[in-house]
C-alpha cells in the first residue's frame, strides 16, 4: 500500500515484519485514553489497541486477557506496526498480506458485535478482510471486510460488510454498504439471533440493516486449543483464515482499535465510542437534487376493490391476470389470494393455503398458476382458485433452499418461469416445478436485498432493492449481466426515503415506451423526511435511471402510501399500493392508462408533408403527441404543447413534418399535474 499517502506526512518509528523477517527502526509508546475508556466501559471480550511499538504480540485488553493475545503472522505478507491513525487511536497496524492470529473465543456467541477503525487501500477493492474466522466449509464462520468474499457473495467490491455462513448451510446472511477508501472510518456490525438482525454502522451512524435472515447468526468459538488447522476455531485480524490458501483473503490497509463483544452494542453506545475518537463527525450527506417533475400522459383510477365491492385489503402487493379475463389480487397480510372473473364482479376469497405470499403468475403452457408462498418458504402451482388443491410444490431448487421467495414471473416468449430468493440473490428458472431447473446466483451483482423480477425488451431484469439498482441478465447460461445503479443513492436499506437512502426499489416495469419504478418509502422509515418524493418515477432508458433523468410521478399515488409491484396488461399499467403499518383496509390496486384526448380534426398537407391536429382543451393544460404506424409502437412527436390561451375550447398545432406512409396514427395525451 502507499504508506507515504496514508501517513499524511507524520513520521513515526516503526517495526516492519515481512516474509518472516524482523527489522527494527525505533520504538515509542502509544496513547489512547478517552476512546479506550469508552470501549472498555462496554466490556469487550477481545480488544486489540494496536499501540505496540515493538515485538510480535498484539496485547488483548479485553476480558479474556492473554488467552486471546494475538501473534503477528507474515506467511501471507507484511504487517507494519506503529503507524499513524485517527485522533485518539495512538498507533495502528498496516496490513499488507499478514495478519494477527489468536485462539478462538472461549465459547460461541449468538449475540455479538465487532468494532474497528479501518483505512482501506483502493488497490484491493474485494476479498480484503479486516477480520475472519473462516475454517472452510460451513461452520458459523464470520467474514468482515471490503468485498468480503471476493465481491460476489453479498458484499460487492468497494463496500464494507459482514457475511455469516451457517452450520450447516448453503446460504449466507450479510449486511453491507459502500464506504470510501483512503480515510479513517469507524465500523461496527452488531448481530442478534434473538432479534434476527444484522446492523452495520459507519462513523457512528446506522447505514444498513438485514432483518430477513437464513441462519442463526452464531459466531463460532468453543475451544482454546491449537488454532493451527482449518476446522479448528480461531480469530484472525487482517485475513479471513488462519492459513495462507485460496480462502485467505487478506486485508490491504490500516486497522486500529479492533474489538469483539459478547453483546449487541446499541446505537447510543456506538455513537459514544465514535464521539470519543476525537474525529470530527461527518457532515450528513446532502440529498441529491431530485429530477424535475413535469407529469405524465396518464389517467389514474382505482381498479380494485371496485364499485360496491365491500372487500378490503391489508397490504395489497400485486395483481395478476389469468385465462378469460380472470383477475387475482395478492392480499399479503390477510394471507390470501382474492379473485374475480372481471372488473365488474366482486372479489372472492381463494382457499389456496398461503402465508405472506407476494405475487402469482399464470402459465398458459400448462394452464397452472404459480405463486411464491413466501413465509412457508415454498413455490406452489395450482389450477383452480376456487379449490384448495395444490398441484405441485417445492421448497428447494437444485439443492438451494427457498428462503422467503418473493416475485415470480414468466417469459412470454419462451414460457420459462423465474423466481427469486430476495436475500441471497439466487434467481431460479424452470419450465414447471421440478422440471428443467437452473439457478443463477446474483447476490454480488444485486448488492443486497432484491424484491422483484421483470421482463423488458426480451431480457430478464432483477431489481436490486437495497442497493437501488437494476441488473439486466444478458446471458443466462454464462451469467453475463449489466448492472445499472440509480442516481443519488445514499446508502443501502430495505426501506427509507429519497433524502435518507435514495431509491429503495420495489419493482420496475417497461410500459408504453417508458420504465416505471416504485420504491419502498414510508413515514416509518423516512426519519422525518418526505416519504412521498420520488417513490414512483418514470424514465425512458436505463441510462436515464443512472443519470437521474427521470420524472416524479408520486402525486398519482395516495399520500403516505407505498407503491409496490407493477403489472402490465394490455394498454394499462397496474400498481398495488398499501399504507405501511396501517390496518384500516385502505390499500388498493391502481390502474394507469394513457391519457387520451378526443381529436376533433386532422389535416394533411401533401405538398409540405405536414400534419395538423385539432383537439379539445382548456387554458393551462399541457399535452404530448405520439405517432404510430402499427398501433403497437408509439413515438413521441411533440413532448409538450401548451393549450391555446383564453376561452378557446380547442388547440390546433402542426404536429408532424414527416407524415409519409400509407397509414399513420396519432394520439394526444394530457400531461397529468399540468392543469
Amino acid at each position: 500500500m502507499n504508506k507515504q499517502r496514508r501517513m499524511n506526512n507524520l513520521r513515526l518509528p516503526l517495526w516492519t515484519y515481512a516474509a518472516g523477517v524482523l527489522s527494527l527502526a525505533s520504538a515509542s509508546d502509544g496513547g489512547t485514553v478517552s476512546y479506550r475508556d469508552a470501549v472498555l466501559a462496554d466490556s469487550p471480550i477481545v480488544y486489540y489497541e494496536f499501540d505496540e511499538t515493538n515485538g510480535t504480540i498484539a496485547t488483548n485488553s479485553g476480558s479474556t486477557g492473554a488467552t486471546n493475545d494475538g501473534t503477528i503472522g507474515t506467511a501471507g505478507g507484511a504487517v507494519t506496526i506503529n503507524q499513524a491513525t485517527f485522533a485518539q487511536g495512538g498507533t495502528s497496524y498496516d496490513f499488507g498480506g499478514g495478519h494477527v492470529l489468536a485462539a478462538a473465543l472461549p465459547s460461541s456467541l449468538t449475540e455479538w458485535s465487532i468494532e474497528a477503525w479501518v483505512n482501506w487501500d483502493p488497490a484491493k477493492t474485494s476479498a480484503s478482510n479486516l477480520f475472519g474466522n473462516d475454517q472452510g466449509g460451513w461452520n458459523d464462520d464470520v467474514l468482515f471486510g471490503i468485498g468480503a468474499e471476493g465481491g460476489t457473495m453479498g458484499v460487492p467490491g468497494g463496500s464494507v460488510g459482514l457475511i455469516q455462513q451457517g452450520s450447516p448451510g448453503a446460504t449466507r446472511d450479510f449486511v453491507e454498504s459502500p464506504m470510501s477508501d483512503s480515510v479513517w472510518h469507524h465500523v461496527v456490525v452488531t448481530a442478534s439471533s434473538t432479534n434476527s438482525e444484522l446492523i452495520l454502522y459507519v462513523d457512528g451512524v446506522e447505514v444498513a440493516k438485514n432483518g430477513i435472515l437464513n441462519n442463526g447468526l452464531t459466531f463460532n468459538g468453543g475451544g482454546n486449543g491449537d488454532p493451527g488447522t482449518i476446522g479448528t476455531p480461531f480469530i484472525s485480524v487482517g485475513a479471513a483464515r488462519r492459513v495462507v490458501d485460496g480462502g485467505y483473503r487478506s486485508f490491504d490497509g490500516l486497522i486500529d482499535e479492533f474489538a469483539i463483544y459478547g453483546t449487541v452494542l446499541d446505537a447510543a453506545a456506538i455513537l459514544t465510542h465514535y464521539a470519543a475518537s476525537g474525529e470530527t463527525p461527518p457532515e450528513p450527506p446532502e440529498p441529491p437534487e431530485p429530477p424535475g417533475s413535469s407529469g405524465f400522459g396518464l389517467d389514474v383510477s382505482q381498479y380494485a376493490p371496485g364499485g360496491s365491492d365491500p372487500t378490503t385489503f391489508n397490504w395489497a402487493t400485486h395483481i395478476a391476470f389469468g385465462p378469460e379475463g380472470e383477475e387475482i389480487v395478492t392480499d399479503l397480510k390477510n394471507n390470501r389470494f382474492l379473485y374475480r372473473d372481471g372488473p365488474g364482479d366482486p372479489l372472492k376469497v381463494s382457499p389456496i393455503p398461503v402465508r405472506g405470499q407476494h405475487s402469482v403468475v399464470y402459465n398458459p403452457a400448462d394452464r397452472l398458476y404459480y405463486a411464491n408462498d413466501t413465509d412457508n418458504n415454498r413455490l406452489i402451482a395450482f389450477a383452480d382458485l376456487s379449490s384448495a388443491t395444490i398441484a405441485a410444490q417445492t421448497n428447494n431448487i437444485l439443492g438451494v433452499p427457498l428462503n422467503r421467495p418473493h416475485d415470480i414471473v414468466i417469459d412470454p416468449a419462451t414460457d420459462w418461469i423465474y423466481a427469486l430468493n430476495p436475500n441471497s440473490g439466487h434467481v431460479f428458472r424452470f419450465s414447471a416445478i421440478s422440471q428443467n431447473e437452473s439457478v443463477l446466483p446474483l447476490g454480488g451483482s444485486l448488492g443486497g436485498y432484491a424484491r422483484s423480477l421483470t421482463f423488458a425488451n426480451g431480457r430478464l431484469h432483477v431489481i436490486g432493492s437495497a442497493a437501488g439498482r437494476i441488473v439486466e441478465v444478458v446471458d443466462w447460461d454464462t451469467g453475463e449481466v449489466n448492472v445499472y445503479n440509480s442516481f443519488g443513492k445514499i446508502r443501502n436499506a430495505s426501506a427509507g426515503s429519497w433524502t435518507t437512502t435514495g431509491l429503495v426499489l420495489n419493482d420496475a416495469e417497461f410500459f408504453n415506451g417508458f420504465w416505471y419504478a416504485s420504491s419502498y418509502f414510508s413515514a416509518t422509515h423516512a426519519g422525518g423526511s418526505d416519504p412521498n418524493e420520488n417513490k414512483f418515477i418514470r424514465f425512458a432508458t436505463l441510462a436515464d435511471f443512472v443519470s437521474g433523468n427521470w420524472e416524479d410521478l408520486s402525486n398519482l399515488v395516495p399520500d403516505g402510501f407505498t407503491p409496490y409491484y407493477l403489472t402490465v396488461q394490455g394498454n394499462s399499467l397496474y400498481l398495488a399500493v398499501f399504507a405501511h403499518g396501517n390496518l384500516a383496509g385502505d390499500d388498493v390496486i391502481l390502474r394507469l392508462t394513457p391519457g387520451q384526448i378526443s381529436i376533433t380534426d386532422i389535416e394533411h398537407d401533401a405538398v409540405a408533408d405536414t400534419t395538423t391536429l385539432m383537439w379539445e382543451s382548456k387554458e393551462g393544460e399541457v399535452f404530448e403527441v405520439r405517432k404510430s404506424f402499427d398501433l403497437d409502437s408509439w413515438v413521441v412527436l411533440q413532448p409538450r404543447i401548451a393549450a391555446a390561451a383564453g376561452p378557446a375550447t380547442t388547440t390546433t398545432a402542426v404536429v408532424d413534418t414527416d407524415a409519409s406512409g400509407s397509414q399513420v396514427f396519432y394520439r394526444v395525451g394530457r400531461l397529468s399535474g399540468e392543469e
